[in-house]
């Protein structure tokens, strides 16, 4: 039997996976599913639960309790995201009420700088892609 997980709705990856399944339709989702409000419990409920399949952020494509699935011949690498060949997902934004100053402008260079070279970025999950 094929136990379907969600995340709830207002997550961002649930959005984007309802932009690439149902151009954005909320409403398309199956009723009756589980619904987790984070990564961290779809993880593991899909880890433990036989029959279960959700869809999860690129930082747990790694995991090795968990087996990625492609689409239509396409595996989630970081090398396919930096390609643009996987469909699924988008950018990360950073969203100030003003222009940034001081502590808010350090904190964005920071992460927009050489931060995206260092491994913990990758750790986090997160896929450098040149402007």
């Amino acid at each position: 039997e094929i136990v379907l997980i969600n995340r709830a709705k207002g997550s961002g990856t649930r959005s984007q996976m309802g932009k690439f399944l149902f151009a954005g339709d909320d409403t398309m989702f199956a009723t009756g599913a589980s619904e987790e409000d984070n990564s961290e419990t779809v993880k593991t409920t899909v880890a433990q639960t036989p029959g279960a399949i959700s869809y999860l952020g690129f930082a747990y494509v790694s995991d090795p309790s968990l087996v990625a699935l492609g689409v239509d011949g396409t595996m989630p690498t970081k090398e396919n995201i930096q390609a643009g060949k996987w469909p699924i997902g988008g950018p990360g934004y950073m969203i100030t009420k003003a222009a940034p100053d001081g502590l808010a402008k350090d904190f964005l260079a920071f992460v927009t700088g050489d931060f995206q070279k260092d491994p913990a970025f990758d750790k986090l999950g997160f896929v450098a892609v040149d402007e």
